[in-house]
């Protein structure tokens, strides 16, 4: 999400919290008042935010996006974390809708690990051994950050 909105200027960022937040936004005339121009919405783990039911994101959903006036790019995860939370039963019962919805998208997929070059620009700014640690897989060591941090910092 950072990345997103770094590398687009000038964009608002709508980030649901899951279908319903979804499903409530993209009611017409919900979208709230915004800086014109235009947005990403931000579905961290497409797996929750598929309609199955009354709430979240289908074909329909996708297409109503053109209502709101302005370009919107829909951004997402899926395939990680999202999918190892649901039961075998959720996962079949997501696979049509979840099928539908990717026919739309372009998938880029994502190395865990950093390059040659992400690991030499990393030792610029951070210790070897933290680079070592990151080179196998920046999530992780990312997450765990904060914790560190407040663990770190706490008077």
């Amino acid at each position: 999400m950072a990345a997103a909105s770094a590398a687009l200027f000038d964009v608002t960022l709508i980030a649901p919290r899951d279908a319903a937040s979804l499903t409530d936004l993209l009611k017409p005339g919900a979208l709230p008042e915004l800086d014109p121009g235009p947005i990403v919405l931000w579905l961290d783990d497409l797996e929750v935010f598929v309609r199955i039911g009354e709430h979240g994101m289908d074909r329909g959903e996708l297409e109503r996006l053109g209502g709101w006036q302005r370009p919107v790019l829909v951004l997402g995860t899926y395939g990680g974390k999202g999918q190892r939370r649901l039961s075998e039963a959720d996962r079949r019962r997501l696979a049509e809708p979840t099928s539908d919805l990717l026919d739309f998208a372009t998938e880029i997929p994502l190395s865990g690990e950093l390059s040659q070059r992400e690991q030499a620009a990393a030792r610029e700014h951070y210790p070897r051994e933290v680079v070592d640690k990151m080179a196998r897989g920046v999530g992780e060591y990312m997450v765990a950050a904060p914790r560190l941090q407040a663990h770190h910092w706490a008077p």
